[in-house]
C-alpha cells in the first residue's frame, strides 16, 4: 500500500459548513495556542504540504521550557498573566506570524530533493523489510539516473556513487533489515527572534 500526500482539496472544503472556516486566516500562522495554564505551539510550517505548498526543511520545534508541561497543582498565588505574557505577546502579533508562502507542491518529490534527503536522515522510512528493499532499489535507480544525466555528469563524482554501493550491499547482506535514520540532519535556522 502506498500513501500519497494530498493537500486539503476544494471538493473537501465545499462539503464543509461555513463555521469550519471561521478563523481560517490563522491556519497558517505560527502562534501559541493558549488554554488557561497550557501553551502549545501551532506550527503549520511543519505541514506545509497539507496546505498545498512545498515543504522546506522545517525549523526546530518551538516550545519554551518554562511553560511546557505546566500544571496548576501547588501553584497558588502564581501570577499566570506574567508567566504567560511572552506567549500572549506572540498571540497578539499573530497576523505577522504567517507561514512564508512557497510555490505549490504539484508533483511527487524526488528522492534526491533537499527535503527528501533531510527527511530520510531524520525518519524511519520503512517499517517492512520487503518495502525497504524495493525503496532502496528505487533510490539507487533514481540516483544513478541523475548521475548519468547531463547535470549529474557535471556535478557527481565517484564518491557520490559510494552510498549506492553501500545500499546494494545492505540489500544483499541483511535480508531482514529494517531501516532507521543513521545520522542526524543539520540543525535548522531559527525563523523568529524569540527562538533559541
Amino acid at each position: 500500500m502506498r500513501f500519497v500526500w494530498v493537500p486539503y482539496a476544494g471538493h473537501v472544503e465545499m462539503n464543509l459548513s461555513q463555521v469550519c472556516f471561521i478563523g481560517s486566516v490563522l491556519w497558517t500562522c505560527i502562534v501559541p495556542l493558549i488554554c488557561f495554564q497550557k501553551v502549545e505551539w501551532h506550527q503549520p510550517d511543519k505541514v506545509m504540504r497539507q496546505f498545498g505548498m512545498q515543504q522546506p526543511i522545517p525549523s526546530p520545534v518551538m516550545q519554551p521550557e518554562n511553560i511546557h508541561d505546566l500544571t496548576l497543582k501547588g501553584k497558588e498565588g502564581r501570577n499566570w498573566m506574567r508567566l504567560m505574557q511572552p506567549a500572549l505577546n506572540e498571540w497578539n502579533s499573530r497576523y505577522e506570524r504567517r507561514v512564508e508562502q512557497t510555490p505549490p507542491q504539484t508533483e511527487t518529490l524526488s528522492l534526491n530533493s533537499e527535503y527528501m534527503r533531510w527527511y530520510r536522515r531524520k525518519t524511519k522510512v520503512y517499517v517492512d523489510p520487503k518495502h525497504a528493499r524495493r525503496g532502496l532499489l528505487g533510490e539507487i535507480a533514481e540516483t544513478l539516473h541523475f548521475m548519468v544525466s547531463p547535470v549529474g555528469r557535471r556535478v557527481c563524482t565517484f564518491d557520490d556513487l559510494l552510498p549506492c554501493i553501500e545500499k546494494i550491499t545492505l540489500i544483499s547482506e541483511e535480508e531482514d533489515r529494517i531501516l532507521e535514520a543513521h545520522q542526524d540532519a543539520p540543525p535548522s535556522q531559527p525563523q523568529f527572534e524569540h527562538q533559541p
